[in-house]
């Protein structure tokens, strides 16, 4: 998510200016400008965001944001402020999003701390980065008694049990999805963790490919990345009960978009689709965030915003509000898979750097994917329900798919010659052997409850 930043005041926009800002300007050496997720002269950099859930030891309970009893997690995350590499982001005070070089680091609506890596050429550079800022993280941590766990849902606490962070927009973002998010809005936004992935796109057709197969290809990495089977300390039935909560989560602005399949893709066809969702913020005159009071963006360019037209910075705060599989903004996000154990998460960004960056393993995973077209929705519900062993009522099996998938983009990783797909090996390893990483946590927690899944889950100094 971002800060409680709205922008600075800019010019009026219109509906030419929506379309430009995908195109405009493209990451081209020489450009001149500076393109938030992009490197000057890079056409194919990657990026990572990889959220943790700070919990007690032991006992799996969500840590609190703040606490007269003990540290909470704002205590840890301040600390890294004892480092010269870290420095609050601009917005009030205190902070709760941290700046270190090109990458930040963010309080979520329910403490959860994501790591949003710099863009980078290679797969090696985005893993040091992440394992530098994850050792810095595990220390403060640490040094307060508690730890992070990489995994996709708080396994004990409620979400009324969990304070939302004191952020304006988080608080927006939830009166907002009281009364339009579904029954389970307060879970996605205080108890689920994910792995994500950023890509570049040369032009509009490239983008149109690739959000077609990030689409396509949705349920096949939830299920190989299913990591989610305990809720309440309990076995919740789900291999992956964080994909079932945003099954359950504002269809407004969730799911799949449709015109990555139907018809030509275009920047047009995306725009008309993202105006017609609800907004929920726009940038304040304070130069902070302010509620949209329900109105889609099409609403608002129409008439204007608290008074005055409609500016770019409304336009961006809209995008990162809109929740699907995948999304674009500067660059192609995907957003599928479930934050998974500890030393595994580079496993996400090389999966789709090998699909996305060679063009015949692209090409190979849409004809793979694309007889399956019809059957997403029930392919999300076996992902959902039973990970890596899931099969639709139609008898299409996710393992099969996945396995293919993997392959295709080991091949285009030993393509870039880079000695990369060795971050594909626990991708790989779970789509041998069918078994997605929910199914090794369920056998601990079988054997020795939360506290398994804790020591387990944790993320250490080694990671």
């Amino acid at each position: 998510m971002s800060s409680d930043s709205g922008g600075a005041a800019g010019e009026p926009i219109q509906y030419r200016d929506l379309l430009d800002y995908f195109s405009k300007p493209p990451a081209s050496a020489g450009s001149g400008a500076t393109v938030p997720g992009r490197i000057e002269g890079c056409s194919a950099c990657v990026g990572i965001e990889y959220e943790l859930l700070a919990v007690e030891p032991v006992t799996g309970v969500a840590v609190p944001f703040a606490s007269e009893h003990r540290p909470g997690v704002e205590a840890a995350f301040l600390g890294l402020l004892s480092s010269p590499d870290y420095s609050p982001a601009e917005g009030p005070l205190p902070p709760t999003t941290l700046s270190r070089g090109r990458a930040s680091i963010n309080l979520e609506p329910g403490g959860q701390t994501e790591i949003s890596g710099s863009p980078w050429r290679t797969l090696a550079e985005v893993d040091g980065e992440l394992r530098a800022i994850l050792g810095d993280l595990v220390l403060r941590a640490r040094e307060r008694g508690f730890v992070f766990l990489s995994h996709a849902l708080q396994p004990v606490s409620a979400s009324g049990e969990i304070e939302l962070v004191p952020k304006r927009r988080y608080r927006i973002m939830a009166e907002h999805l009281e009364q339009h998010g579904g029954r389970r809005y307060r879970d996605m936004m205080t108890r689920t963790a994910s792995v994500q992935a950023s890509f570049d796109f040369t032009s509009e057709a490239d983008a149109g490919r690739k959000m077609r197969l990030a689409m396509l290809a949705a349920p096949v990495v939830a299920a190989l990345f299913a990591n989610s089977p305990v809720e309440g300390g309990r076995e919740s039935g789900l291999a992956s009960v964080r994909t079932a909560i945003w099954r359950e989560t504002d269809p407004a602005r969730s799911g799949v978009v449709t015109c990555a399949f139907d018809g030509e893709w275009s920047w047009e066809r995306y725009v008309e689709f993202a105006l017609d969702v609800p907004a929920i913020l726009v940038r304040a005159t304070d130069g902070g965030v302010a509620p949209a009071g329900g109105r889609t963006f099409r609403q608002l360019l129409r008439d204007g915003v608290e008074g005055r037209p409609a500016e770019m910075a409304d336009w961006e705060l809209h995008l990162s509000t809109i929740f699907t599989e995948a999304r674009a903004k500067r660059v192609l996000e995907v957003r599928s898979a479930d934050a998974p154990p500890p030393g595994t998460g580079m496993a996400l960004p090389a999966l789709w750097t090998g699909l996305l960056y060679h063009p015949p393993s692209l090409e190979g995973a849409l004809e793979l994917l694309a007889p399956h077209r019809g059957e997403l929705n029930a392919l999300f519900d076996a992902a959902a329900r039973e990970g890596l062993r899931g099969r639709t009522g139609g008898g299409v099996a996710l393992a099969p798919l996945a396995r293919e998938l993997v392959a295709l983009s080991s091949a285009g990783l030993a393509a870039r010659g880079m000695g990369e797909e060795r971050f594909l090996a626990p991708a790989a390893e779970w789509a041998a052997a069918g078994r997605s990483p929910a199914e090794e946590l369920l056998e601990r927690f079988r054997r020795g409850g939360v506290a398994a899944l804790v020591e387990a889950a944790a993320v250490r100094m080694e990671e």
